[in-house]
């Protein structure tokens, strides 16, 4: 039986399922975001992805990419968005990512996420919703298959699907 709470629901989701939640919500946020931001925001933008580029450590990188993308649900100008940014990233960060060996994942491909960041900003700078929507359905789908690819690759399963009640 699953919980009814999304907190709760999201304590017991896996990596997989996480990031195919932020598939559901980011590239929406992204188009807001650039529908939305000024010249400044997106400045501020750039400046966390490169914040990503420089990362030197699992730790470091992490932290800047749930920054990189807590940043754009800002630019959403949207308080239930941002909110929900706010609960996945916690629980991305959480516990369940060790459970499924993810730590460090995005780390070990950062080169490849750094790129999608900076195309990212700069839909969003030139105010190209489209493109900018596109980009970061790409980026976490590419997240995603990665991360699925590394579970299945580790000895691991695929996630079960559960029923809701």
């Amino acid at each position: 039986c699953l919980p009814h709470d999304i907190g709760s629901l999201l304590e017991i989701a896996n990596p997989v399922e996480l990031v195919e939640l932020r598939l559901s919500l980011e590239p929406v946020m992204c188009r807001l975001a650039a529908l939305r931001s000024s010249p400044r925001d997106a400045e501020c933008l750039r400046n966390q992805a490169q914040r990503t580029r420089q990362a030197d450590s699992v730790e470091d990188y992490q932290e800047a990419d749930a920054a990189f993308h807590r940043m754009i649900a800002e630019l959403s100008r949207n308080s239930v968005f941002l909110r929900l940014q706010a609960l996945v990233g916690t629980a991305m960060q959480d516990t369940a990512l060790e459970r499924f060996g993810e730590s460090g994942h995005c780390f070990k491909r950062q080169a490849e996420h750094v790129a999608y960041h900076d195309a990212i900003v700069d839909a969003i700078a030139a105010h190209d919703a489209n493109a900018a929507e596109r980009l970061m359905r790409e980026h976490l789908s590419d997240v995603h298959r990665s991360l699925f690819d590394d579970v299945i690759a580790t000895g691991g399963t695929a996630p079960q699907v559960r029923e809701a009640s």
